[in-house]
């Protein structure tokens, strides 16, 4: 696959889960649209499409998020292990510092 599909496919799958983890929050439809077009269109995905492993590894962390904040509210162990799927899918994106800051973000976020 060409590297401007994989950079679009996964500007798309951020955005996505961004949507999805605003809608988890209660944030509303419009927020929650904001909320994805700003994780599809911003700085770190703009300015570093020339390095590709940045961007598909930031672009699983709102699923990573969406799956860990389901487990909060609902209890569900399942959640948290898919949680646990998408930070895998997070370090075989490739860059070791995103993982790493997305890491210490679901610690603190855990507490």
């Amino acid at each position: 696959m060409p590297a401007q599909w994989m950079l679009t496919l996964h500007c798309s799958l951020g955005a996505l889960g961004a949507y999805l983890l605003g809608l988890s929050l209660n944030l509303g439809r419009t927020a929650s649209v904001v909320m994805g077009v700003i994780m599809g269109c911003c700085g770190v995905v703009v300015i570093k499409s020339w390095e590709p492993m940045m961007v598909h590894t930031f672009a699983w962390a709102p699923f990573v998020f969406l799956f860990l904040n389901r487990a909060r509210q609902r209890g569900l162990k399942r959640e948290g292990l898919w949680a646990g799927v998408f930070l895998g899918f997070c370090f075989l994106g490739g860059h070791p510092q995103i993982f790493y800051y997305i890491g210490l973000a679901v610690l603190l976020y855990a507490l």
